[in-house]
């Protein structure tokens, strides 16, 4: 049953955003590699950034989510069956950070928005160092992902969804070299920086600044 609620959930969301929204996906030739277990690491500027990356990605998705959200019932039903794990506190928090090592060990693609809220201009904010302290501890890969367009449809605080284009950016998994939770974030950041599309360069959109904690 599970699997047929995600299979036509993704059907129906796939026609639904190709009409209304033109999706658009480029860089899947470097999934290849990627293995069983990924942390997918995307910008984040709306809460359409879930589905659309759950529409762009050709695997089955895992997402923490607050807790609240599940007390609704008819979203609850929907976001439990496309992968949604509850989470009780901040979605960076140690406890929820160590579930999240436990479920990239299970074999798992985990998504985690390395700045942590959604940005109010579509510029990247700055870094938490969790995604760095995941990384770290269960050796899987990141697969950086800029999602260009859904900050435009349905921005921070508003009720309305405007039909743009949106467009998904797959980069390369990376196998970060840094030895420190900060250093490993600011690679991600600065590699999403760098996937970010022209029209965001000419914006000023900021790669990487990163939150090293001090």
């Amino acid at each position: 049953m599970e699997k047929l609620i995600y299979f036509y959930a993704r059907f129906l969301g796939t026609l639904l955003f190709k009409f209304f929204f033109h999706l658009e996906v480029k860089g899947r030739e470097n999934l290849a590699d990627v293995g069983s277990a990924c942390i997918v690491a995307p910008n984040h500027q709306s809460y359409l950034d879930p589905i659309v990356l759950g529409l762009a990605l050709p695997i089955r998705l895992k997402y923490f989510a607050k807790a609240d959200i599940f007390g609704i019932p008819c979203l609850s039903f929907l976001i439990r069956h496309l992968g949604a794990i509850p989470i009780e506190r901040d979605i960076m928090s140690s406890m929820t950070l160590r579930h999240g090592v436990k479920v990239l060990k299970e074999g798992n693609w985990l998504v985690i928005f390395p700045e942590g809220t959604r940005s109010r201009t579509s510029r990247l904010l700055e870094a938490k160092q969790g995604i760095g302290f995941l990384h770290y501890k269960s050796k899987a890969p990141v697969l950086p992902v800029f999602l260009d367009g859904p900050g435009r449809a349905l921005p921070v605080d508003s009720k309305m969804i405007k039909p743009v284009k949106i467009r998904v950016f797959i980069g390369k998994k990376i196998e970060g070299s840094g030895k420190d939770y900060p250093s490993i974030a600011r690679e991600i950041m600065d590699a999403l920086g760098k996937l970010q599309p022209l029209r965001g360069r000419r914006e000023g959109l900021n790669p990487s600044r990163l939150d090293t904690g001090k």
